[in-house]
């Protein structure tokens, strides 16, 4: 009964698609290339080229730096998904750009001045597909396990670029536990 089933749904699935779109069967054409994502809404060009991809990856690399240096790079409309900033959008009912230069004033009271030196670690590759560019950075994290020694693990950095700026990004950041004061209560509730 399973296999007249089968049998039946086969014959009804090549019917549906129509006979002449059957040699998917036999070829396996239909499953050779991954499915692509749709880009994301507002995707720019579809094709650049290696010159842009270049001058992506050294803005994106320069907004690395220091923490003016990233904010004087961002576009007018940017996007955030680092869930810190996202929290602190939040809670100060800010957004993009805007809530990014409060949230670096905010962190640099913190002492907080900008990536350390090491932030690009040893090993790091950086890859641009047209307006995407993202680095892939090794780092060396505390184990919890043995106390003053550390492990080799991964983080990224991700920005879409527009217009010569930097337009979108994300990260692998999480938000801390506890989380930094200016993650649980809105700045003007902050004492200086």
């Amino acid at each position: 009964m399973t296999s007249k089933f089968v049998i039946v749904w086969a014959v009804s699935l090549v019917a549906a698609v129509g006979l002449g779109n059957a040699g998917w069967l036999t070829q396996g054409a239909a499953f050779a290339e991954p499915a692509q994502a749709a880009p994301p809404a507002g995707s720019p060009q579809q094709g650049c080229s290696r010159a842009q991809e270049a001058a992506n990856k050294k803005l994106m690399l320069r907004s690395l730096e220091k923490p003016q240096e990233y904010y004087d790079l961002m576009h007018p409309d940017y996007i955030q998904h680092n869930p810190d900033a996202f929290r602190f959008e939040e809670i100060n009912h800010l957004h993009g750009r805007d809530a990014m230069a409060k949230l670096l004033q905010t962190m640099a009271k913190s002492g907080f001045n900008g990536p350390p030196p090491d932030f690009l670690g040893k090993r790091t590759i950086v890859i641009a597909e047209c307006d995407l560019v993202m680095v892939l950075r090794e780092v060396q994290a505390p184990d919890p396990q043995y106390a003053g020694k550390t492990y080799t693990a991964y983080g990224f950095e991700m920005f879409r670029v527009k217009d010569g700026k930097l337009y979108e990004h994300w990260d692998d950041a999480r938000i801390a536990d506890p989380p930094p004061v200016y993650l649980t209560a809105p700045i003007e509730d902050l004492k200086p």
